[in-house]
Parts: structure tokens; C-alpha cells; sequence
């Protein structure tokens, strides 16, 4: 399929319609006129997942730690007025 409309084969790499790993591109023939333009199109597509990954994860990373930070800056205020009966909570 590529060999006959290779600018319709990357449209649907490019918008991940389908996806193709690298290990695609050691089963063609290097001489392949369509060769050097999908390995481009096939790394970018990868390198374009792990960033989008990487970016998640960092994301996700962060909203933890910010919930980690937050449940001990309120864990403070519980700690003080832990056991007291006359401690009045604002929860506005």
C-alpha cells in the first residue's frame, strides 16, 4: 500500500490513524524510493508519542506533589488544634 499512494499511508501516520513501530522499517528495502520518507515521518510520529508521555507523566507527577504538599500544609493545622474542643473550624 505504500509503495502505490505513500502520501495517503502517511496522512494516516501523521494524525495516528494507524500507528507503525520502527521495526516496520527493517523489514523494507533501504533502496525503496518511499524508504526515506517514512522512516522521517515513522521517527517523528515516536519521538512525538514519548514526548506526549513524558509530558503526562510529569503532569501527573506534579499534581501529586501538590496534593502531597497541601495534605500536610492542612495536616499542620489539624495537628494544633487536634484534641481541643473549643478550636472552631472556618470552612469557608
Amino acid at each position: 500500500m505504500f509503495d502505490i499512494n505513500p502520501a495517503y499511508v502517511i496522512i494516516l501516520i501523521k494524525n495516528r490513524i494507524i500507528n507503525v513501530e520502527l521495526d516496520v522499517l527493517n523489514g523494507m528495502d533501504e533502496k525503496s524510493k518511499h524508504y526515506k520518507l517514512l522512516k522521517e515521518v515513522v521517527i517523528e510520529n515516536v519521538e512525538s508519542q514519548e514526548r506526549e508521555y513524558q509530558e503526562r507523566l510529569d503532569k501527573e507527577s506534579y499534581a501529586l506533589e501538590e496534593e502531597e504538599r497541601r495534605y500536610y500544609q492542612n495536616e499542620g493545622y489539624r495537628d494544633a488544634f487536634d484534641g481541643d474542643p473549643e478550636a472552631q473550624w472556618n470552612i469557608d
